[in-house]
């Protein structure tokens, strides 16, 4: 569903706002706690969280590329033309909504399965309910139904050792916002789709 209304502006800061009050409001009545403060290490922390968020990206990418071939290049191609409506707006946009999404699924779910079972299985059920939330009901997106669950785990994993939701904030947001930009550079100019030239519209 939220990779669906990303494309769209006014959906996804409505999103945002729902995600944000949903979020602050189950922290209060569990009685949850959120680290959001500047720590001595943070900036070390935020570094680290991103090249391993690039890095499962990269991993991931050319992971299924190398088993999938071409069947997944159609598909990758597919899902960057998903976003092809987005203008700059909606990719900063769509970088908000991403610290709304952790005040959720780190902050909420994450933190009170923490509190419940071991972090091994709360990160695991975690990544789960995260990568459902970004389903495509669609055959041909299928595969970032995976890719979500793993993000998922990779973020639920860099919480459990950062213990920080503020690292969580500026990595995930910066993520999906220049996620977004890779995509539209890729549909201008075919890098890394398997195509010859440009594939802009």
């Amino acid at each position: 569903m939220f990779f669906s209304i990303k494309n769209k502006l006014i959906p996804t800061l409505v999103l945002f706002v729902g995600l944000a009050a949903f979020g602050i409001g189950m922290k209060c009545a569990l009685g949850l706690e959120w680290n959001l403060g500047v720590y001595d290490g943070i900036t070390l922390h935020i570094a680290l969280a991103i090249a391993a968020q690039v890095t499962s990206n990269t991993v991931i990418f050319f992971a299924m590329r190398a088993v999938a071939g071409d069947w997944f290049l159609d598909r990758y191609r597919a899902f960057c033309e998903h976003f092809k409506t987005q203008k700059l707006a909606h990719m900063i946009a769509g970088g908000i909504m991403a610290g709304g999404e952790e005040l959720v699924f780190r902050g909420v779910l994450l933190e009170w399965l923490l509190g419940v079972t071991d972090p091994p299985a709360a990160v695991a059920v975690s990544a789960v309910v995260f990568g459902l939330a970004h389903l495509i009901p669609t055959r041909q997106m299928a595969p970032f139904l995976a890719w979500a669950i793993w993000e998922g785990a990779v973020l639920g994993t860099i919480y459990v050792l950062t213990g920080s939701m503020l690292v969580l904030v500026i990595v995930h947001v910066l993520n999906d916002s220049l996620g977004f930009g890779l995509m539209a550079h890729q549909r201008r100019t075919g890098w890394m789709l398997g195509l010859k030239g440009s594939t802009a519209t």
